[in-house]
């Protein structure tokens, strides 16, 4: 069940940013997500099937324990609860389920009659100062006092005829609900039906008003008594988000911070960067993408940087990753494991024959065609400012870059 938190945001959201209907229900599988991250959830629905008994499971099993000693399943002082085995502890649970499956569906009844209430005091001419998403959060919170109190109010004012309609409506209202919810309801079901039996057609105003203080004081007692906030109920967590913020972040991320993050730790976002381990950032880097490699030479520089120098700086870890594929190249095609093949190996590394002045020339070439894409890059998502003073440098738009 969704908490007033969720709401308010997905009103904010639906209201503010986009009336897409893709967008509210990606929100709606947002919260969700969020709220299964909680391993308990597993509880939402039976457990049956479920094999307690895997070894696996008791470190879980003790933080359940831990959160129904603390609710209110428990009755203060017990200690018989410690002698108990995994089957009473599961009955806790289900306890707790039926325990908020029956408060919330109250809720709901009494926030029906709420509304109801409401419309017809609306249709006689009175206002509200809420919305219908602000009174549902009101219900859900248990704060729909000064509300309540005020439709209670303007209902003990009623004359004969308004009081007849309301209280037809009352009764319609309680016979189309379940019978269990009758049963549940049969206190303020018996009030209304007492209501209805001293009124009639002949009343005088002095009974009109004495019956109408009557029952704008029995509906205020029972929303009052029903519209109380979820969150107090055992293991409530389980099947109501509650208070926990929206993840919101996930929905309207800070392009700024995704983009440094993804610059800095490439890794993240791309199976294709695999991190050797080394503490040495040199080392890091020779497994970066080119961009990352520009990024980085980028933090170490001035408010003002020498393209050239930039360039250089880039061409020597480029150059570190070539000097280091054609080392495992070399490795790998080594069979003898032997000390002696190894110095044999280290010869061969050493003596790697001069390549061909036209594969320099190629491999200069790729080199640079390499750092003028990095380098668009950046001054694509505008971290580079070009100056007018000095035609071999560029300037810096960002400095203060999170680690």
């Amino acid at each position: 069940m969704l908490g007033p938190a969720t709401i308010d945001f997905l009103v904010d959201f639906f209201g503010r940013h986009t009336t897409s209907l893709d967008g509210l229900v990606s929100a709606l599988q947002l919260a969700h997500m969020k709220h299964f991250e909680d391993p308990l959830t597993i509880f939402l629905v039976d457990e049956a099937g479920w094999n307690h008994s895997d070894p696996a499971s008791f470190a879980f099993l003790d933080s359940v324990f831990a959160r129904v000693h603390s609710s209110s399943l428990i009755p203060d002082n017990s200690t018989g609860w410690l002698n108990e085995g995994v089957d009473e502890l599961l009955g806790s649970v289900r306890t707790a389920r039926a325990t908020f499956q029956k408060r919330s569906k109250l809720l709901r009844v009494s926030f029906q009659l709420f509304l109801l209430v409401q419309r017809f005091m609306i249709s006689l001419g009175h206002k509200s100062d809420k919305t219908l998403p602000e009174l549902m959060c009101g219900a859900l919170r248990g704060r729909l006092g000064n509300s309540l109190k005020y439709l209670c109010t303007m209902v003990k004012k009623l004359r004969a005829d308004q009081l007849d309609g309301l209280l037809s409506d009352l009764r319609d209202f309680f016979t189309s609900v379940s019978n269990e919810v009758r049963e549940e309801e049969r206190e303020i079901i018996a009030r209304i039906d007492t209501a209805r039996s001293l009124f009639n057609d002949q009343s005088e105003a002095k009974e009109v008003k004495g019956i109408s203080d009557s029952l704008g004081d029995w509906l205020y007692e029972y929303l009052q008594q029903r519209l109380v906030s979820l969150e107090e109920s055992p293991l409530w967590d389980i099947w109501y988000t509650g208070s926990t913020p929206f993840p919101s972040e996930l929905l309207n991320p800070s392009l700024r911070a995704s983009i440094f993050s993804g610059l800095l730790h490439p890794q993240d976002y791309s199976t294709s960067t695999i991190i050797n381990g080394d503490d040495d950032d040199n080392e890091v880097l020779l497994d970066m993408p080119d961009t990352t490699i520009v990024f980085q030479r980028y933090l170490q520089a001035g408010k003002m940087i020498n393209v050239y120098d930039w360039f250089e700086s880039f061409s020597i870890v480029l150059e570190a990753q070539r000097r280091r594929a054609r080392t495992r190249g070399l490795s790998e095609d080594a069979q003898t494991p032997s000390r002696k093949g190894k110095q044999r190996q280290t010869e061969e590394v050493e003596n790697y024959p001069e390549e061909s002045e036209e594969d320099s020339e190629k491999w200069k070439m790729e080199v640079q065609a390499r750092f003028i894409r990095a380098l668009h890059e950046l001054d694509y998502i505008g971290l580079i400012k070009h100056t007018g003073r000095k035609a071999d440098h560029v300037m810096r738009t960002v400095f203060d870059v999170p680690g």
